[in-house]
């Protein structure tokens, strides 16, 4: 991703890839490993990626570590505004909690991050933040796996992919084979 930058500017974020309205990291891991440039500009103008920011260090040569998180989001919005690149985007900020909560439920998202307004920036997990999952449930069966380095990864015929660690992994590969599935 390209950015036309007068002065230094750090800013905290990620790069993601956006599957059915969602953000999907199994769908950017294969391209983490990709070396062959006629493959990766390939993917790029097929299946791009864009840059998701959470936060702004620096803009421009100007220190925002000692802000307000309200005064970094509002520097951030000036910045991307002169910026007009679709790929780059900051986070999407809720107004209240109760309705970024119902669009993570809505959207099937992983949650939320809840941060103070007037916080500084802290580069490490902080009292100032707090994470928040939507935790789903689902009984899932598996008839297969594929070995691992950290263990296996469990296979079913819907296309479903778990990663198993440890002894579980051991005791879950036994039932698979003498059983031939796993719930």
């Amino acid at each position: 991703i390209e950015m036309q930058v007068t002065g230094k500017t750090i800013l905290d974020g990620e790069i993601i890839r956006i599957e059915n309205g969602k953000s999907d990291f199994n769908a950017l891991q294969p391209r983490l490993l990709l070396e062959n440039r006629l493959k990766i500009e390939f993917l790029s103008q097929e299946k791009p990626c864009n840059y998701t920011i959470f936060d702004a260090l620096m803009i421009n040569g100007h220190d925002l570590t000692n802000a307000s998180l309200q005064e970094r989001q509002r520097r951030l919005k000036e910045f991307l505004q002169t910026r007009q690149n679709k790929r780059i985007q900051a986070v999407k900020q809720y107004p209240d909690i109760e309705q970024g909560w119902k669009e993570v439920q809505e959207k099937g998202l992983e949650g939320l991050i809840l941060k103070r307004k007037n916080s500084l920036y802290v580069h490490a997990r902080s009292h100032e933040w707090l994470k928040v999952k939507f935790w789903k449930e689902a009984i899932l069966e598996f008839d297969g796996y594929e070995e691992n380095p950290k263990g296996i990864t469990l296979t079913n015929s819907q296309g479903v992919r778990v990663n198993c660690a440890g002894q579980q992994s051991e005791q879950v590969k036994q039932e698979i084979d003498q059983k031939g599935k796993v719930l």
